[in-house]
């Protein structure tokens, strides 16, 4: 199995890319999105590229250094846009929560950028 440690760029674009989908299909797992093929199928730990941030570059630092938990908080915070979306129960509540996640992640790229 390989091990893959992404730069920030490359997990922001691919949870950019990957929640961009969601927001448009409204899909319940995020194991099915078909861009995982372009990463060499590889999905880490709840697939999730920023994971790779903070789980296999400095353990010591753990969430504080992923670009999501400083938008938002804890991924598992009860009102947070991922746990909403995680328990959603309709179509439009995952693609509206997922909207959510990707416009942050978006305002982080763009904000690298300028």
């Amino acid at each position: 199995m390989t091990t893959f440690v992404f730069t920030e760029e490359e997990a922001l674009q691919i949870t950019l890319d990957l929640w961009t989908w969601l927001a448009e299909t409204g899909a319940r797992d995020k194991d099915e999105w078909p861009g995982w093929k372009n990463h060499d199928n590889w999905q880490g730990e709840d697939d999730c590229a920023l994971c790779t941030l903070c789980n296999e570059t400095d353990r010591s630092q753990g969430c504080l250094l992923c670009p999501y938990w400083r938008a938002f908080g804890p991924c598992g915070f009860s009102t947070g846009p991922y746990n909403r979306w995680f328990r959603a129960r309709s179509d439009t509540g995952r693609k509206r929560n997922a909207a959510i996640i990707r416009d942050r992640i978006a305002g982080q790229i763009a904000g690298r950028t300028e």
